[in-house]
């Protein structure tokens, strides 16, 4: 059975283990880019701004708390 979402991102949090994070991004990438490319209408800019995202959720994760993809839907289409 895969780890919840909350103890990947308390694991990621805690100890910056690279798994955790890889999982966490595995599970919301698509969504996370497909929302920048609606907003931003160009895959080069979506890249870009979903690259974004994922650096935000790996400098604030000890701050969030699971469930993360509204977050990450918010942060993507500010």
């Amino acid at each position: 059975m895969p780890e919840s979402e909350a103890i990947l991102l308390r694991r990621y949090a805690q100890t910056q283990d690279p798994d955790a994070f890889r999982a966490l991004v595995d599970a919301h990438q698509h969504m996370v880019y497909g929302a920048c490319v609606r907003v931003l209408q160009n895959r080069a800019d979506a890249e870009d701004a979903a690259q974004e995202c994922f650096f935000r959720l790996a400098t604030k994760a000890d701050n969030l708390v699971a469930p993360i993809a509204g977050w990450l839907h918010t942060v993507a289409v500010q």
